[in-house]
């Protein structure tokens, strides 16, 4: 049996993102004309290949300031903006597609709670949505795979719901996530743990991406069977491939996603043998 901190993110704010919507709910208030400049000039910035570097963050931040709070935080989450959905999508599957727009589940989240600040909405709609559709998903999957049991104490409902009760400003206070859970363990645990940055269990997709996987990729993305589905516009993949291979842009996990789609595609509805694509 193993021990995970699975929920820990979700009750407690730890994730960059609380904060750094917390931090565009202030820039909001900018006149529009000058946060439509500084988007701008974020976006002549080089590119860095590094996913958490300054430039790319400043973009990915700035790029979505104006939405609706609901809208903005998911811009945090998705791989995928509506914009980016218009230019991929070919105009059958735009049209089957008419009138779905994905956002809507966490503005419905958003209408769902009560709470009285930003913080406590991102926070119900993550432990609602994020957390049993991606994160524990995935810890089920890769642990039972394993013959390996996971137990999740932050889960307990007990601990939840204490969660729950606490004022935003105890969870997220200033820059500090986490900020009661953290002090709470300061006589157990050294600083340089307390307090070290937040790490990802990422893995380097998007070298993968440009190096061993590039060709592989490409083949499959822009095989015939896969277009032929008649979801995506082959120009349009093709420009996704093309930008991230050339550091134009860091197209990786929406590459990464469309990949899994259509090997998914190939396993469970062609039925036919993935590994020899």
């Amino acid at each position: 049996m193993a021990l995970n901190g699975d929920g820990g993110d979700e009750s407690f704010a730890g994730y960059e993102r609380y904060r750094a919507d917390a931090l565009a709910a202030r820039y909001a208030r900018i006149p529009p004309v000058v946060r439509e400049g500084l988007r701008r000039a974020a976006n002549l910035l080089p590119y860095r290949e590094y996913r958490w570097s300054f430039s790319r963050r400043l973009r990915r931040f700035l790029n979505g300031i104006s939405d609706a709070p609901a809208r903005r935080y998911v811009r945090w989450l998705c791989y995928f903006s509506n914009d980016m959905k218009d230019d991929l999508y070919s105009s059958a599957f735009k049209q089957a597609m008419a009138g779905h727009d994905s956002v809507a589940l966490t503005e419905t989240a958003y209408a769902e709670t009560d709470a009285a600040t930003l913080l406590e909405k991102q926070l119900y709609a993550d432990v609602t949505m994020y957390l049993p559709y991606d994160l524990l998903v995935k810890v089920d999957i890769a642990s039972m795979a394993n013959s390996l049991e996971a137990r999740s104490p932050f889960l307990d409902h007990k601990v939840m719901e204490f969660a729950a009760r606490l004022p935003a400003d105890l969870k997220l206070r200033g820059a500090q996530g986490k900020f009661l859970l953290k002090k709470a363990f300061e006589p157990m645990l050294p600083n340089e743990i307390l307090y070290r940055k937040k790490m990802g269990f990422g893995v380097p997709i998007n070298r993968w991406l440009r190096n061993e996987l590039r060709q592989p990729a490409h083949d499959i993305l822009l095989d015939s069977r896969t277009i032929g589905r008649g979801y995506f516009k082959r120009e349009a993949v093709e420009a996704l491939l093309d930008d991230h291979v050339a550091l134009r842009a860091d197209n990786s996990y929406r590459l990464w996603a469309l990949l899994w789609l259509e090997l998914w595609h190939r396993m469970f509805v062609d039925k036919s043998e993935v590994l020899g694509l």
